[in-house]
C-alpha cells in the first residue's frame, strides 16, 4: 500500500484553534480532510491538503518549560518562541565590582552561555585605574556596583550619570555597551569570615534571583535553568596586559560603530546595537566561523597574554596552518568550522525543552537536532583533517583534539539523531517528526491518520443518503485536532440560515460557525470520536515521549559535546588569527624576555589598508635592566645583549645595551609620526596576542603595559578640559609605567600655553629618562623645538632622536608644492614643522600662509612679535594720511577727536 502524504495541521493537539472558511477554500489557516459524494469532491478535497499545508509553518509553536523527566512533556513537540541561541540571556556577561575606601578592588563575573562564575583575589592598593582595566578585561554588558562606592568609578562608566542624565536607560537612543545598575551596599557587606570570600558574589547572585523571578512565575521548575551556576573559577589580571580604554581606542584595537541594519540597532540587555568598525580586531573577527571562536577571539584581543608559553604555543599553531602545504587543510578546516554550534548554548536550549527553532519551517534545518547532528559531523570531519596536517604533530590544539574527542561517542549521537528524527519531514513540517520503525504503536496511528481521507468519504457518502439530492453535494465530513470529526455545510448566501441541519428526528448539533460554513456534531460524528480518539493529539504526545527519550540520551554526553565545542572554539580562533596573517602578509615575532623592541620594515596595518603604497620603517629599543626579584626569575632566556645588530637608524650597533629607551621623533606636520608611534604600539600588542605582525621581522620582549597620551577623547558630557584630560592621562601612564612598559606620548603640552607646555613635555621626558635601569621604553613626538635648541633636556645614552623625512624644493612657485613627504624614518633632529606648507596644502588662503611666514622670520630673528602684530599695513596709513592731509600747521595739531600725521608716525 502507497504511503499518503503525511497530514499537516497549522497547531499541536494542545494548541489553539483555527477556524475554517468557505467550501472552496474550507479552512482557511488550517489543515482539513473532508469528504463528498461524487469523485470531483473528492478531487476537490486533496487539492485543498497541497494547498492549506502551508499556514501550519507560521503556527506552529513549542510550549516553555523545564526538561526534567518529571516535567511537562509539550516542550518537544514543536517551536519555542524564546528556544535557540539568540535569547538574549545567553549572551549576557555580568560582573559585579567593589572599591572600598582603603583603595581595596574586589570583582566576580558570570558569563551565561558558560554558566561559570569567576572569583578574583582582593587586589590591595587598587584604584578606579583598577576597575577600569577589571571593565576591560571582562568586557560585561551588565555592571553591578553598590551605591557606597566612590562617585569617581560611577564618572568612569557612566559619565552622564552625576548629572542625573544616565545613558544607560533601556529608552536612551544612545546607551552605554553596558547596563550599569546600582545596588544598596548590603549586597556587598562582608556579614561572617565566610561571607569575606564571596562578597562581590552575593551582589550578583541576588542580582540573577531578581530576574529569575520576574520572568517565571513562583513554583516554575524551568526557572533553575535560567542564569543556572554550573561551575566556579578564578581570574587574575597577573598574566594580562595592562591597556585601559583610552589606549585601546587610540590605537584602533577596538572600534564600535552604529549597526547599518535597522533591526540589528539594537540596543538590548545584551547587545548594544553596534558593529564592529574599522579596527585591528576587526580585520580577524569575520575570519571565525563559530559563535565561541569569535567569543574567545575578542577575549585574546582584550587580554593580551604575558604569558610566554601560552604565546608562542599560539604563534607556533598560526605558524603551522600558515604553512602553504597546509592550504588544502586549512579550508577544510574552515569550512567544517562554519557548520558548528556553540554546544553550550545549545544544551542549555535542549533542558529547556526546546527541540526546534524559533523562526518557524524555514530554520528548522538549525534545529537542536540538526545542530547536533552537524556538529558531531563536522567535529569527527576536523578531527580527521588535522591528521593531514603537516609539522603539527606538536600543537597543543591538534593534541586536545585527538585525546577530547571520543570518535565512537560523537558517531552514536549523530547516527542515534539520524534514526530517531526524519529531519526532512521535520523541516517540511516545522516540528519533530519520528521516523518509522522507532515505535510500532506510533506507526499504526500515523497510517490511521493517513486513511481518514477514504474513510470520510465513505461516511459522507452515508450521510448524504438521508439529505435532500440537491443539497448532497455540499455536505462535507471533516477531521479537527482536539475538536474531533464534524459534519460541515454552507450557509445560504441570501437568508443567512445553513441550508441543513439534519431532518427532525435527528437533528444535528451545532458546534460553532464561519461567515461561510456551520460545523456540526451528530451520532455517526460522536461514534468516530470514541473509536479513532484524538488521533493527531496521540501521535503528537508519543513523538513528544520519543524526542524526551532521545534529549536525555544526548544529555548524557552533555560534557563531551561542552568540551569538544570549547576546543572546536580555540582551533577556531587560530584559523582567524592565520587567515589574517596569510591575507595581510604578517610575519612570526619573536618573543623574548629581553626588555627589547627591534622591528625591521614595521607598517601599520589600517594605514597600509587605506593608502597605495606604504613605507615600512624600523624600530629599535631597549628599557632598563632591572634588578629586582622579579627580573631575576623572569629573565632566564638565552640573553642576545652582545649580538652585534644594524640600528635602524642607519648606523651599526654592536649590541643590544646600546640601544636608547627613550626615541623623541620631531619633524613637520603630516610627515606620519603619529601612526609610526601607534604602529610599533600595534606590533607590539598583536605580539603578546599571539598574532603574527605587519612587519618583515620583530623581536619584541615581554610588556606588561602599553600606556598611551595620543588621543584626547572629549564629550560634552566630561566636565574635563582636553588639556585636563591630557594631564590625566600622562598621570596614569607616569604612575603606572615599569622597566618592561611601553609608553606612547604624541604631543604632550599642546594643549595650553607654548612655554607652559615645552616645559612640562621637557620635565616628562626628563623624569622618565632618570628612572635608570627601571626607565620604561618610550616614543614620544613633538613641536616644541626650545627644549633642544636651549639645550633643556640634555644629551644621554638612552635618549634618541629620530624625524620623518621630507624633500624641500625651495624652487617651487606655490608653497604647497615645496614639500614632498616621504614618510621615511631617519635619525637626528628636524628643526621645522613646515606648519605653513601643511596649512597651503589643506587650503588656506595664500595671504594667512605669507602673513604666518612673516611671523615665523620675525621669531626666528628673536624680534618682538607683538611689535610686529601692532605694526598697521602700507594701504591703512597711506588712507590716514589721505584723510588728514586738509589740516593746516603740518599736522602738528588738529581738531579733538581727529587723527593726525603725528598719530600716524607714532603709531608706526
Amino acid at each position: 500500500m502507497a504511503r499518503n502524504p503525511p497530514f499537516k495541521v497549522p497547531y499541536r493537539h494542545r494548541g489553539s484553534r483555527s477556524s475554517a472558511s468557505s467550501n472552496s477554500n474550507h479552512g482557511n489557516g488550517t489543515r482539513r480532510t473532508s469528504a463528498s459524494t461524487n469523485t470531483s469532491r473528492r478531487s476537490s478535497v486533496r487539492s485543498a491538503s497541497t494547498l492549506h499545508a502551508r499556514p501550519n509553518r507560521a503556527c506552529a509553536q513549542i510550549s516553555r518549560g523545564s526538561f526534567p523527566a518529571d516535567t511537562s512533556l509539550d516542550a518537544l513537540s514543536g517551536v519555542n518562541e524564546d528556544a535557540d541561541g539568540n535569547d538574549d540571556t545567553l549572551n549576557e556577561v555580568i560582573m559585579a565590582v567593589d572599591l572600598t575606601p582603603q583603595g581595596t578592588v574586589g570583582c566576580c563575573y558570570y558569563i551565561a552561555r558558560e554558566e561559570q562564575l569567576y572569583f578574583m583575589e582582593d587586589i590591595q592598593c587598587g584604584g578606579v585605574d583598577v576597575v577600569d582595566a577589571l571593565k576591560t578585561y571582562i568586557d560585561p554588558t551588565v555592571i553591578l556596583v553598590s551605591t557606597k562606592i566612590d562617585d569617581k568609578v560611577i564618572d568612569r562608566f557612566d559619565p552622564e550619570a552625576s548629572n542625573g542624565e544616565s545613558m544607560s536607560g533601556d529608552n536612551d537612543q544612545f546607551r552605554l555597551p553596558f547596563l550599569l545598575e546600582v545596588r544598596p551596599p548590603s549586597e556587598f557587606y562582608y556579614e561572617s569570615a565566610k561571607n569575606k570570600l564571596v562578597g562581590c558574589a552575593g551582589a550578583l547572585i541576588s542580582y540573577l534571583q531578581r530576574r529569575r523571578a520576574a520572568a517565571y512565575l513562583p513554583g516554575d521548575r524551568s526557572a533553575g535553568l535560567m542564569f543556572r551556576i554550573s561551575t566556579l573559577g578564578m581570574f587574575s589580571l597577573r598574566d594580562t596586559m595592562f591597556i585601559n580604554t583610552d589606549t585601546l581606542y587610540s590605537l584602533q584595537v577596538l572600534g564600535a560603530e552604529s549597526h547599518p541594519h535597522l533591526h540589528n540597532k539594537g540596543p538590548t540587555k545584551a547587545s548594544s546595537g553596534e558593529k564592529e568598525g574599522l579596527s585591528i580586531y576587526g580585520l580577524f573577527h569575520h575570519l571565525a566561523g563559530t559563535p565561541q571562536g569569535r567569543f574567545l577571539l575578542r577575549q585574546q584581543f582584550l587580554r593580551p597574554s604575558l604569558n610566554l608559553d601560552i604565546v608562542n604555543e599560539r604563534l607556533n599553531s598560526v605558524g603551522v596552518f600558515t604553512r602553504s602545504d597546509n592550504d588544502t587543510a586549512l579550508q577544510t578546516l574552515v569550512r567544517n568550522l562554519k557548520n558548528i554550534d556553540n554546544m553550550r548554548v545549545t544544551m542549555v536550549s535542549l533542558r529547556k525543552g526546546v527541540g526546534g527553532s524559533a523562526k518557524g519551517t524555514r530554520s528548522f534545518a538549525k534545529s537542536i537536532w540538526t545542530s547536533i547532528r552537524a556538529f558531531a559531523f563536522h567535529a569527527l570531519k576536523i578531527k580527521d583533517t588535522l591528521q593531514d596536517v603537516l609539522h603539527g604533530e606538536s600543537l597543543d590544539i591538534r593534541n586536545k583534539v585527538f585525546e577530547k574527542f571520543e570518535g565512537y561517542h560523537l558517531a552514536q549521537i549523530g547516527r542515534k539523531i539520524s534514526e530517531t528524527i526524519d529531519l526532512r519531514d521535520s523541516a517540511e513540517q516545522g516540528r519533530t517528526i519520528i521516523m518509522p520503525g522507532i515505535d510500532e504503536e506510533l506507526d499504526q496511528m500515523k497510517l490511521t491518520l493517513d486513511s481518514l481521507d477514504d474513510f470520510l468519504n465513505r461516511v459522507a457518502r452515508k450521510l448524504s443518503e438521508n439529505m435532500p439530492s440537491d443539497l448532497r453535494a455540499s455536505l462535507n465530513v471533516i477531521y479537527f485536532p482536539q475538536i474531533g470529526f464534524l459534519c460541515t455545510t454552507p450557509v445560504d448566501p441570501d437568508t443567512g440560515n445553513v441550508i441543513y441541519d439534519g431532518n427532525f428526528d435527528h437533528p444535528w448539533e451545532r458546534m460553532f460557525a464561519t461567515e461561510e460554513q456551520v460545523y456540526f456534531k451528530n451520532s455517526e460524528t460522536r461514534e468516530m470520536d470514541e473509536h479513532f480518539g484524538d488521533v493527531y493529539g496521540i501521535i503528537s504526545d508519543r513523538e513528544i515521549e520519543i524526542s524526551h527519550e532521545l534529549a536525555q540520551y544526548l544529555l548524557q554526553y552533555e560534557g563531551l559535546l561542552t568540551t569538544c565545542s570549547d576546543i572546536l572554539g580555540e582551533l577556531d580562533s587560530l584559523l582567524a588569527l592565520a587567515q589574517g596573517a596569510k591575507i595581510h602578509k604578517l610575519c612570526r615575532p619573536q618573543m623574548t624576555q629581553e626588555n627589547v623592541i627591534r622591528i625591521e620594515g614595521g607598517r601599520h596595518m589600517l594605514q597600509d589598508l587605506t593608502v597605495s603604497s606604504f613605507i615600512a620603517n624600523d624600530t629599535a629599543l631597549r628599557g632598563g635592566e632591572g634588578g629586582g626579584v622579579f627580573d631575576r626569575e623572569t629573565d632566564q632566556s638565552p640573553s642576545n645583549e652582545d649580538q652585534p645588530l644594524t640600528s635602524p637608524m642607519g648606523h651599526h650597533m654592536h649590541t643590544h645595551k646600546e640601544l636608547p629607551s627613550m626615541l623623541v621623533l620631531t619633524g613637520p606636520n603630516y610627515s606620519g609620526k603619529s601612526v609610526y608611534l601607534k604602529q610599533v604600539a600595534l606590533i607590539v600588542y598583536m605580539a603578546h596576542v599571539g598574532s603574527f605582525v605587519p612587519a618583515a621581522s620583530a623581536m619584541v620582549g615581554l610588556t606588561d603595559k602599553i600606556l598611551s597620551r595620543v588621543t584626547t577623547r572629549e564629550t560634552v558630557s566630561r566636565v574635563q578640559s582636553a588639556f585636563m584630560i591630557d594631564l590625566q592621562q600622562i598621570s596614569l601612564a607616569l604612575s603606572l609605567a615599569t622597566r618592561r612598559s611601553l609608553l606612547i606620548i604624541d604631543e604632550f603640552g599642546k594643549g595650553t600655553e607654548s612655554s607652559d607646555g615645552a616645559g612640562l613635555a621637557c620635565a616628562v621626558m626628563d623624569y622618565l629618562l632618570d628612572l635608570g635601569s627601571e626607565r620604561p621604553k618610550v616614543i614620544g613626538a613633538t613641536h616644541f623645538h626650545e627644549i633642544f635648541e636651549m639645550g633643556l633636556l640634555r644629551s644621554r645614552p638612552a635618549l634618541g632622536f629620530g624625524y620623518m623625512e621630507v624633500r624641500v624644493n625651495t624652487e617651487a612657485q606655490e608653497i604647497s608644492d615645496q614639500i614632498t613627504y616621504l614618510y621615511n624614518f631617519r635619525e637626528g633632529r628636524s628643526t621645522s614643522s613646515f606648519g605653513t606648507c601643511c596649512a597651503a596644502m589643506n587650503g588656506v588662503p595664500p595671504e594667512i600662509i605669507q602673513r604666518a611666514e612673516n611671523l615665523v622670520l620675525l621669531s626666528v630673528r628673536g624680534e618682538d612679535l607683538v611689535s610686529a602684530c601692532c605694526q598697521m599695513p602700507e594701504d591703512e596709513v597711506a588712507e590716514l594720511e589721505e584723510a588728514s592731509s586738509p589740516i593746516e600747521g603740518g599736522g602738528r595739531s588738529g581738531p579733538r577727536g581727529t587723527v593726525t600725521i603725528d598719530t600716524v608716525q607714532a603709531l608706526n
